[in-house]
């Protein structure tokens, strides 16, 4: 299963729920057997521009500790709240994404999109989740 989340930090979110988000993302990794036969984590970060801060790849090879100290390390950057660029870099990592495992490429279980906001858009969670999860898709 491949997970990214998709991350506000603009000035909008706020510090504060800015990391109540780190803290959940934190919580929820736990959960996922992080490696390259298990689970892959992603994770975008966006406010006025859109960064990958750590890839699907990455996550597989370098596994949850390093992937719980880049959420922990995140830093709040303020600025304009232009989420459809986070978005749409998520959905390209996705796309994107080849599954390997002793050298050959395996097909994708399932590809999830999470993404995680508060503030000023209550509604947009349904509607991003409908829009982007990505259901089985085989290569």
């Amino acid at each position: 299963m491949d997970v990214v989340f998709v991350i506000d930090s603009s000035g909008s979110i706020g510090e504060e729920n800015f990391e109540k988000v780190k803290e959940v993302i934190r919580k929820l990794i736990k959960h996922f057997s992080v490696s390259a036969s298990n689970a892959r984590i992603g994770i975008v970060q966006y406010a006025t521009s859109a960064r990958v801060v750590f890839t699907l790849r990455r996550s597989q090879k370098s596994g949850f500790y390093t992937l719980e100290k880049r959420v922990k390390n995140l830093f709040y950057t303020r600025g304009a709240t232009k989420t459809g660029k986070g978005l749409e870099l998520a959905y390209r990592m996705l796309r994107r994404s080849k599954r390997w495992l002793d050298g050959r490429m395996l097909k994708h279980e399932q590809v999830t999109f999470i993404y995680g906001c508060f503030a000023r858009q209550p509604c947009c969670i349904a509607e991003t989740m409908k829009m982007f999860v990505i259901r089985p898709f085989f290569q």
